[in-house]
């Protein structure tokens, strides 16, 4: 007989004959057992007993006057403990025993034949420790799982690696997503309690290529050596254990990887590679997920700019609409206006000259006369603004150095504040094909409306440029500057923040500068601030052929 020595043994013996008990024990100790047991004959007492204490084995006698051994089995049956149950028995039928099994009974001893029970105690012990094992693993599986599954997004990440962690009983866990074939970025990794994520470890000659290769990897212990050297950077963990396993998507390609890490030898339990391959089909899915809510995010983001531009290009259009419309209706008032002016003007004028030649240059009127030939002047001015407006007047195309003809117009307005400068431009750059009237006229608008809105000695800078075929000419100046309101305005006819009637105090300067520009093919653009001065940008093709 192989006795062992200082095992504790807990029976409960549901016995009527205290010899029978006293002949059980002494075979139990002469075994090697400890033993702590109670005596039980009864329905009430074994009641009693089982809920009072802990017990590792139950030995019953199969028959008694006041109860008997199948009565016993169910009794702790029935209160859910599985614990071993062996029968003992003076006399028993092989029909009887077969029943007895069946039931639940883990096996039969005659009480003629007890040096059979220590061995059968022991197999008992040792089948049930194993199945309560098993049973635990079961449960830590199905709670691993679980708890898993019913995650989503970063929560299904960590708790993927905080499950996996514990139930290996390793040192770290990572769950890494793929970003090319040298390197795995981590979505999660949880190592001696701290959670870290964005930790960028290598792929190639190391372990984790053998992981992504093979689809798993088991290193009981000696991995040091084959993990990346960014791994201590990050971890100091003197790595012993390691296990791993690919994340691949539904066509097979690897978009991730799980690995372990342990600090001693890491042996894994049953149905491991079973359990993780649940666990890295979710973390698959988890991934593609991400991916497909960050790309609806991105196009999301991208919808809403186009829709904006959109929304901003649709409102400019229609704001364009509107004042073309406006333009064309003021413009066509405007020519018949001026149209119906310009006659009757025409032969005041020639009456005028006629007077003003037979009039006397001692009469004391004579005066009134320069100061009528300037108002009818101005008069004329302002009719040929409004014929402008309507339809530009027609300049002829030729070949002319825009800047000298920028020079010209800051020399013939004869004002010291005007700052110029050249961006990149030469001589040869220079030279343009357009109308020079129109370009020589939006030119004097634009300065002149500069000079009038800065402060006296304030400076006015003028730069122009050649790019991509365009002539850009920018003006700014340092005076008060507008609001939004007035600036979405200056381009209206007849719209004017001059406070008395003087030359251009019509309010068409602007707006008949935009029509030309226009229809020369280019745009202008006003940028302006309160209290900080305005700016005018000019944009022209330097190359026109036709009107």
């Amino acid at each position: 007989m192989n006795k062992i020595a200082g095992n504790k043994l807990r029976v409960l013996i549901v016995e009527d004959s205290e010899d029978d008990t006293i002949i059980v024990l002494r075979e139990l100790r002469n075994y090697g057992y400890e033993l702590e047991y109670e005596r039980v004959d009864s329905r009430e007492a074994m009641e009693e007993a089982l809920v009072d204490k802990k017990w590792d084995i139950v030995i019953s006698d199969y028959a008694m006057p006041n109860f008997d051994g199948i009565r016993a089995l169910k009794l702790m049956q029935a209160r859910g403990n599985d614990m071993p149950f062996i029968l003992v028995s003076g006399t028993i039928g092989e029909d009887v025993a077969v029943n007895a099994m069946k039931a639940g009974a883990n096996d039969y001893i005659l009480k003629d034949n007890l040096s059979r029970l220590s061995s059968a105690v022991k197999r008992e012990l040792e089948e049930f420790k194993n199945r309560q094992e098993l049973k635990r693993m079961e449960e830590a599986i199905q709670t691993l799982v679980k708890s898993t599954v019913i995650k989503t997004g970063e929560d299904a990440f960590h708790k993927i690696v905080s499950s996996v962690k514990e139930w290996l009983d390793t040192d770290l866990v990572c769950l890494g997503q793929t970003i090319d074939n040298n390197n795995a970025i981590a979505l999660s990794m949880i190592f001696d309690g701290e959670t870290k994520d964005d930790y960028t470890h290598q792929i190639k000659d190391t372990l984790f290529e053998t992981v992504i290769k093979e689809g798993f990897c088991h290193h009981p212990k000696g991995s040091t050596s084959l993990l990346p050297d960014c791994f201590k950077q990050y971890t100091n963990i003197d790595a012993e254990g390691f296990f791993g396993m690919s994340i691949p998507d539904e066509h097979g390609e690897i978009i991730g990887l799980l690995w372990a890490v342990s600090r001693k030898k890491l042996v894994l339990p049953p149905r491991t590679i079973d359990i993780m391959e649940i666990i890295t089909a979710k973390a698959g899915s988890e991934i593609k997920r991400m991916w497909a809510e960050d790309q609806l995010i991105l196009h999301n983001e991208e919808l809403e700019t186009v829709v904006e531009e959109r929304t901003t290009r649709i409102i400019e259009l229609e704001r364009q609409r509107m004042q073309s419309e406006k333009l064309a209706a003021t413009g066509q008032m405007a020519a018949t206006v001026a149209h119906e002016i310009n006659n009757p003007l025409s032969a005041i004028k020639g009456g005028f000259v006629l007077i003003k030649d037979s009039f006397p240059k001692d009469s004391k009127y004579y005066d009134y006369l320069g100061m009528i030939d300037k108002e009818v002047d101005r008069i004329a001015r302002i009719v040929k603004q409004m014929f402008n407006l309507s339809r530009p007047y027609q300049g002829k195309i030729c070949d002319f150095n825009a800047i000298s003809v920028i020079r010209d117009v800051i020399t013939m307005i004869a004002s010291e504040q005007c700052v110029f400068e050249t961006i990149n431009i030469d001589n040869d750059i220079a030279k343009v094909t357009m109308s020079e009237d129109h370009f020589r006229q939006v030119l004097y608008n634009i300065i002149k409306n500069g000079i009038e809105a800065s402060p006296e000695n304030s400076r006015i800078e003028i730069k122009a440029k050649i790019n991509n075929d365009r002539l850009s000419v920018i003006v700014s100046d340092l005076g008060e500057g507008m609001s939004d309101e007035v600036r979405q305005k200056i381009f209206d006819p007849f719209f004017t923040t001059k406070s008395k009637y003087s030359e251009g105090g019509l309010g068409l300067g602007l707006s008949t500068t935009k029509v030309i520009i226009e229809s020369m093919g280019g745009s202008i653009d006003c940028v302006s601030e309160e209290g900080k001065g305005t700016t005018f940008t000019i944009d022209l093709p330097i190359n026109i052929v036709t009107q």
